[in-house]
């Protein structure tokens, strides 16, 4: 249809509605998604959600997640949301909004050389020579880092450097995060 195509719509099969809706999603909720590709759960994550909370897509297939990252742009949906390459069972970024004042602290003394700025799909020629050099795996294993490919206006990444954005959590203090 014309509302599919123009991007007013996306199609979800009736088992991942399903699954969406018994989470009991409310706006201001941070929901990490494992295995986010091909995306339309997301997408029904992040209409669910509104204009606050945000939503973390992880999955171990870099193409797969260049689907997600397009249907986000495709359906204008992704502005509270970030993309990671990366192993779901080692994956331990914390969600936007959770950072300690101490955490502040330090990330002003810190080199400020390397914040995020606006997501841009371009990258500097340099950037992609670089990729082409390493020749990162599709598919990730659980020893290589998480990789941030997208991430929307108000997910929480703008302004952090970084090690800011990498910085993990121990399983004994997720507790203290929400």
């Amino acid at each position: 249809t014309n509302a599919y195509r123009e991007g007013k719509i996306y199609g979800i099969d009736a088992s991942s509605g399903a699954a969406v809706m018994a989470l009991g999603i409310s706006p201001g909720d941070h929901v990490l998604d494992l295995c986010a590709a091909p995306g339309a759960k997301l997408c029904m994550i992040l209409d669910l959600l509104g204009d606050s909370g945000s939503v973390t897509g992880v999955d171990a297939a870099r193409h797969r997640l260049a689907a997600c990252r397009t249907m986000l742009q495709k359906y204008k949906l992704g502005d509270r949301c970030r993309l990671f390459v990366a192993d779901g069972t080692t994956f331990s970024v914390i969600p936007e909004g959770f950072r300690s004042d101490s955490e502040s602290y330090e990330s002003r003394s810190e080199e400020r050389m390397d914040v995020f700025k606006e997501w841009t799909s371009r990258r500097p020629w340099k950037e992609r020579k670089k990729e082409k050099k390493c020749a990162t795996p599709q598919v990730v294993s659980k020893s290589h880092p998480p990789e941030l490919i997208y991430y929307g206006q108000h997910s929480g990444v703008i302004g952090l450097t970084k090690g800011e954005l990498y910085k993990t959590v121990a399983e004994n203090e997720i507790a203290g995060y929400g």
